[in-house]
């Protein structure tokens, strides 16, 4: 069993990622704490395709929040896939922004990244309103490459 995590977060709040890579199952668990939004705690529960020893896929099977209540995932035209790619420990020396370089904090150094597939096609909040936001915002956290280590 393999555990990971990322955070980034600043004064106003934090969001972190964890991944438990578990042969051919994974859970990722994104929490989000941030002024003036509600939080957020979801587990996506996964299968598991290593492809290599250094990439892999987890397709999204369920949620569940923080309590262990079961969660509906968004509809998505094929499965919902997250991609990582696992490589030597990196420096992540550069903020991206002025808010992070001034008063940020991030996972560094990092060993893993992972995004949820490019051609994952999910349905919006407005389309499929049975999801919980929380599962909208998580997957919106993964949206664009986390850094885990």
């Amino acid at each position: 069993m393999t555990t990971l995590a990322g955070f980034i977060g600043t004064k106003h709040g934090e969001t972190q990622v964890a991944l438990v890579l578990d042969g051919d199952r994974a859970e990722l668990a994104v929490t989000a704490d941030w002024m003036g939004q509600d939080d957020v705690h979801v587990v996506f529960v996964c299968r598991h395709d290593a492809v290599s020893d250094y990439s892999g896929v987890l397709i999204l099977e369920s949620a569940r929040d923080e309590g262990g209540a079961q969660l509906k995932l968004p509809q998505s035209d094929g499965s919902i896939v997250v991609e990582y790619l696992r490589l030597p420990a990196q420096p992540a020396k550069y903020a991206g922004c002025n808010e992070m370089a001034t008063e940020g904090r991030w996972t560094d150094p990092f060993s893993l990244v992972l995004w949820l597939h490019r051609e994952t096609a999910l349905a919006s909040a407005d389309e499929d309103p049975g999801v919980p936001p929380a599962v909208h915002v998580a997957l919106d956290w993964i949206h664009h490459p986390f850094k885990l280590s």
